[in-house]
């Protein structure tokens, strides 16, 4: 040990020496009288203990880890109440908040609140209608002078006029701008709508309002947005009152009684739709740009169901006043769980038939849905908890998979969760609960996230489902409208189970990393023996050297009937010895892929066979199949097993394997008729890999009646891989959808038949794009550019450089635009030649000299830290 830690074990040891525990160190003394105690204590010698004082010139210094606390709570955050208008020309929020606070046990008489970059107009003490003198450090941290000394017995209300100017100065991978508070073209100028919309997380809604902006407040809250009346509002809580101004304007009142953090505070402004639900006496609102209207209930699918499940499984009823989701322009996170008011990007938006077999959406919802549980309810007292937030968030898209489709597509869910946290080791391994972060803004990584959703599922493995969500019945009740960090959670599970499982949660929250498992096997005929070896190899200093694990083995005999051992590795390396009735076929280790592990267990190919053929986890046959298809003798057989496979993902993932028409037939027949859309759609792929070109007539069929866009587009891209002379007048009955798919696949047909006369249509549909496809799209229209004249290269060019360069043009927009330049420069400019015979290479030089010199001034111009990282990326800039 290092010699901290040594010392620290030396004060312990004397600590409880010295104390009347003594005796229960030396239970045979206890029965003794205190004469022949002492005469005994006499008699021991002790060996000598040498302390080796501290020297600077140690080559292991003495310092404290990095430790980030919970803040410190001087005052109790009550109630909150903000009565705000906007300056759209200014972005800017003109404010006046009431604060009711109450000293949490200290007399004080001063009080810091979090107000970043206002001018703050006036201070006041409501109990007096004085007002007060305060300090404003660095535009951030309000200090204000109290009238006297406050107890924890009194109350203070004070009021702050102040006009908020909300400004970035960073983000995360999770949250790309720390804002706060956000307006979309403020100016109105153009077909964007204008909205306001906030993202408090983590700690940003102070850049609109003052507070104690830490996760550990809580308040209730009273909202009054004045706006025009054209605009609907929406924020945490009931709208209780809605004021006409008779001045063309509104003033909302919004008021939500119960207590949450101060970065759970949400307001929205725009022109949306709103179509109401109902779950049992709750109202459920979904707000959507009016195009959307229709197709509110497929971008927020199964809303109330998820509702009804997570209620009744959990055994918390959703504790909240309504449930209300929209979805904004620009917005710079995924999802925001908002109390009562989620907030959700753009990339949500789609017609019924673009979200046909889409999960995202549906996962997301659950996501945000299960913090108004864990994080909402229940909140991380600090950010190296968050994982108390975000790890059941994360858990619940398994939950729902798996209620709603069944264990196998949840396990394909949760096998896609542990590879992303896998994969982020390599720059990234820490302790689950992690007290030492450099940034706050960190901690939104794939621990919190996906490791701690996968933590939470070995867990309830081990306890049981009963037991699982009674223990999370009882930490929400036990802590409920409370902060918590990861002992609470604890102690629900160990009050609940009666079991004690701090060597669990010191595995898994405490410490970093996981295992790294070698599994052989051998059987002894004679005996019917069964002997597995598992030796934990993992070597990185940060884990723990040996991982306490419930370790599960599956016996499958030649008949498929099965056996299932139950084991406990507590050991770097151990032998697990079985009786068995018969030789064993396959075995398999973790049979429900429960644990968070690194396994290898190299096994022949022809029992990759038999697990194909006989696992009944989706995991364990899709590790089969995975290892089959590098087989020459196994791979045809593993793709037509596959093909039947109960689960989807295993059919496409043999689809994707095909190259040859030996089963074509087959394929045909899954794009026709298969009853997942992927599957679909992966077979009209398939048919291209195979440079088969006598499906036209499927592909057509597709085309008019199948009703998932996905497909319809993939049918196309067939139909223009045959050279199909229909496929130009398909796409031109295309032109006019909404679909971002069916949009790229027109546009892939007007290049590949080098239609310049098409190239107004991509001007004319990049406006109706919502996702990143307008990335594809618009290098699309490049690659069809560089081939038109002179004169159409220089307006195509100009309206690319004019989106760019835009303030009032989305984020989407300007990243699909810039890399368009990047492509046009490139591919036509940056060499000085060109395939086009109607320009000369000098000519494209000098055209690519000019647009270069534009592109740079694109660089400068831009404000938005995340463009500016994203453009540095961009090779025309290097």
């Amino acid at each position: 040990m290092t010699k901290a830690k040594y010392l620290i074990f030396l004060l312990v040891f004397f600590t409880v020496s010295c104390n009347s525990k003594f005796a229960a160190l030396f239970p045979d003394l206890q029965r003794k009288t205190t004469s022949e105690q002492e005469a005994q204590i006499e008699e021991v010698e002790l060996s000598p203990v040498e302390i080796t004082d501290y020297s600077p010139d140690s080559e292991e210094p003495l310092e404290l880890d990095p430790y980030n606390p919970a803040s410190d709570q001087s005052f109790d955050l009550i109630h909150t109440m903000l009565d705000l208008s906007f300056n759209w020309q200014k972005e800017s929020v003109i404010g006046t908040a009431q604060l009711t606070l109450k000293p949490r046990f200290y007399t004080s008489s001063t009080l810091s609140l979090d107000a970043v970059n206002f001018k703050v107009n006036s201070v006041k003490d409501l109990n007096t209608g004085f007002m007060l003198s305060y300090d404003y450090i660095d535009r951030s941290d309000l200090v204000i002078s109290l009238d006297k000394d406050y107890t924890r017995d009194d109350t203070l209300r004070i009021e702050i006029d102040y006009i908020a100017f909300p400004s970035k100065t960073g983000g995360s991978a999770a949250i790309s701008s720390d804002r706060g508070l956000f307006f979309i073209n403020p100016t109105g100028i153009g077909d964007k709508p204008q909205q306001i919309w906030t993202q408090g997380e983590t700690e940003h809604n102070s850049k609109w309002f003052p507070t104690i902006d830490k996760p550990n407040a809580r308040t209730s809250q009273e909202v009054k947005l004045t706006v025009e009346d054209k605009f609907v509002t929406l924020s945490n809580g009931l709208l209780i009152d809605s004021k006409d101004n008779g001045n063309g304007m509104r003033t909302d009142h919004w008021l939500q009684e119960k207590s949450h953090a101060p970065y759970l505070f949400a307001v929205v402004v725009g022109s949306f739709s709103k179509v109401q639900d109902k779950w049992r006496d709750i109202d459920v609102d979904y707000y959507v740009e009016p195009m959307f209207e229709d197709y509110a209930r497929d971008i927020f699918p199964y809303t109330v169901e998820m509702l009804e499940f997570f209620s009744t499984t959990l055994g918390v009823d959703y504790p909240w006043d309504k449930y209300a989701q929209i979805v904004v322009r620009d917005y710079v996170s995924g999802a925001m769980e908002n109390t009562s008011a989620v907030i959700f990007g753009e990339f949500m938006n789609g017609t019924d038939r673009d979200l046909i077999d889409v999960d995202v959406n549906e996962k997301i919802v659950a996501h945000e849905m299960m913090h108004h549980w864990f994080g909402d309810l229940v909140t991380c007292e600090s950010w190296s908890n968050l994982t108390l937030n975000e790890g059941f968030a994360n858990y619940s898209e398994y939950m729902w998979t798996e209620h709603k489709y069944g264990k196998e597509l949840a396990d394909f869910h949760k096998l896609n969760e542990k590879e992303s946290y896998l994969s982020s080791l390599t720059y990234n391994m820490h302790p689950l609960i992690h007290y030492g972060y450099n940034d706050k803004e960190d901690m939104f990584d794939a621990h919190s996230y996906n490791k701690g959703g996968l933590v939470l599922h070995m867990l309830r493995y081990l306890v049981g489902d009963e037991a699982f969500f009674a223990s999370c019945k009882r930490y929400l009740e036990d802590n409920a409208y409370t902060e918590v960090e990861i002992d609470e959670l604890r102690l629900a599970f160990e009050n609940v189970t009666g079991k004690d499982l701090n060597w669990f949660f010191d595995q898994w929250f405490l410490s970093s990393g996981q295992p790294t498992l070698n599994i052989n096997k051998s059987f002894d005929s004679a005996n019917n023996e069964l002997t597995v070896k598992l030796r934990q190899t993992h070597s990185n200093e940060e884990m723990p050297s040996i991982f306490q694990l419930p370790v599960d083995f599956e016996i499958v005999y030649k008949d498929g009937s099965k056996e299932v051992f139950k084991r406990f590795l507590n050991k770097r390396e151990d032998l697990f010895v079985f009786n068995l009735k018969a030789k064993p076929a396959l075995v398999i280790f973790d049979p429900e892929n429960t644990l968070l592990a690194i396994k290898h267990f190299d096994k022949k190919d022809e029992e990759y066979l038999f697990q194909l053929k006989h696992a009944s986890s989706f995991e364990h046959r899709f590790i089969a199949f995975q290892k089959l298809i590098k087989s020459e003798n196994y791979k045809a057989e593993a793709i037509n097993l596959a093909f039947n496979d109960r689960v989807w993902v295993t059919r496409k993932l043999a689809l994707e394997q095909l190259e040859d028409n030996a089963l074509l037939s087959i394929v045909n027949e899954m794009a026709k008729n298969d009853p997942h859309s992927e599957v679909r759609s992966a077979a009209l792929s398939a048919l291209i890999r195979m440079n088969n070109k006598n499906s036209v007539d499927l592909a057509e069929y597709i085309i008019k009646n199948d009703k998932s866009y996905n497909v319809i587009s993939a049918a196309i891209d067939y139909l223009s891989f045959t050279n199909s002379s229909r496929s130009a007048e398909i796409a031109a009955s295309l032109e006019n959808s909404d679909s971002d798919r069916l949009l790229l696949s027109v546009g892939n047909i007007y290049l590949k038949n080098e239609t310049t006369d098409k190239l107004n249509f991509f001007m004319q549909a990049m406006d109706r794009f919502s996702s990143y496809e307008l990335v594809d799209f618009m290098q699309v229209y490049t690659n069809l550019l560089i081939l038109g004249s002179s004169d159409q290269i220089e307006a195509g060019a100009g309206v690319l450089l004019k989106i760019s360069l835009d303030d009032n043009s989305d984020f989407l927009s300007k990243i699909a635009s810039t890399y368009a330049l990047n492509n046009l420069y490139f591919n036509l400019f940056g060499l000085g030649k060109t395939d086009n015979p109607d320009l000369s290479p000098k000519d494209a030089a000098s055209m690519g000299a000019e647009l270069k010199l534009k592109m740079l001034e694109i660089k400068e111009k831009e404000k938005d830290p995340v463009l500016q990282d994203y453009y540095s990326q961009f090779p025309v800039f290097n």
